[in-house]
């Protein structure tokens, strides 16, 4: 008799047990895989440009520093070779700025500017040359 008492009360602790435990919501269906990969694109996109702009404001700011330093060159030699510099950093954080500037215009285009899926249907075929054949 004793074992049939504690058979009973371990299956009443399991059923009271199960009875506490949280219902588990279905499962949320998986968007389609395409739906899916152009969200982490556009989010590896997102961090890029961010990851860009604040390269730029280094370099930007790093730029200002060297031109304030520049007043502080007295050796003319030198004073010209950091000009040069100066100068050369100049164009290449001046081109930085308008690569971030050009693609953050075209953000919502896409990697390749919104072509790449979209087909013209409108467009004409090259005129051909039919009397020029030999």
């Amino acid at each position: 008799m004793r074992s049939a008492d504690l058979c009973f009360a371990l299956m009443a602790l399991v059923a009271c047990v199960w009875a506490q435990a949280p219902a588990q919501a279905p499962a949320p269906q998986t968007p389609p895989a395409h739906h899916g990969m152009h969200h982490d694109m556009a989010a590896m996109h997102e961090e890029h440009m961010q990851q860009m702009k604040d390269q730029v404001a280094k370099m930007r700011a790093t730029l200002e520093q060297m031109k304030a330093n520049l007043t502080k060159v007295k050796d003319p030699a030198v004073k010209q070779q950091s000009q040069l510099d100066i100068d050369l950093w100049e164009g290449m954080v001046k081109h930085m700025e308008g690569m971030v500037s050009m693609m953050s215009q075209h953000e919502g285009m896409g990697m390749m500017g919104g072509t790449h899926h979209d087909v013209d249907e409108k467009a004409t075929p090259p005129a051909s040359d039919s009397g020029d054949k030999q």
